[in-house]
């Protein structure tokens, strides 16, 4: 039997699995994440909150990925943020698809979202090529926006509106 990545909450346990895919290389260059990040870090980052909501991608019920969203309050309330990884030795094989779109989904159709946003290193092509795929348009650039391996790279602001993502699944 092949084994399949399955969609799930965040558990209390995962803390130790994702800080482990979250010091690969690869996903610290695509990502604003420090080397060497702490499980108290990551602790932090999963704490229970009104307003983040977490989906975890495993496989083997092992944490591989993640996409949270986080919205505002007030007139802010229907505008997330969405952030998402994936280890490195599971990228490019449907782990970020698949928490992509249950994160629209979710966000749509369950957290009343009105607009779901991200930023992205302008050189992440694949990550860019993916969010294009769902129907995220380009919103503008962030120059020299973080500091990453001695460089200050752009990123890209990308948003997906619900109208937009529901036109789509017509």
């Amino acid at each position: 039997m092949r084994d399949e990545i399955q969609l799930r909450g965040l558990r209390r346990n995962d803390t130790a699995s994702l800080v482990e895919f979250m010091s690969g290389n690869n996903f610290i260059h695509g990502l604003t994440v420090l080397p060497y990040i702490s499980e108290y870090d990551v602790q932090r980052l999963v704490e229970p909150s009104d307003t983040r909501h977490w989906i975890i991608a495993a496989l083997n019920d092992q944490a591989i990925g993640y996409v949270y969203l986080e919205w505002g309050k007030g007139r802010w309330r229907n505008i997330a943020m969405l952030a998402i990884g994936v280890a490195d030795q599971h990228v490019r094989k449907g782990a970020g698809r698949k928490l992509l779109n249950a994160a629209l989904w979710l966000g749509f159709r369950y957290l009343d979202l009105h607009k779901i946003e991200l930023v992205v290193y302008a050189d992440n092509e694949p990550a860019i090529r993916l969010y294009d795929s769902v129907g995220f348009v380009r919103e503008g650039m962030k120059r020299r926006n973080a500091f990453r391996d001695g460089h200050h790279p752009d990123a890209l602001v990308m948003s997906i509106l619900q109208s937009d993502y529901e036109s789509s699944r017509r």
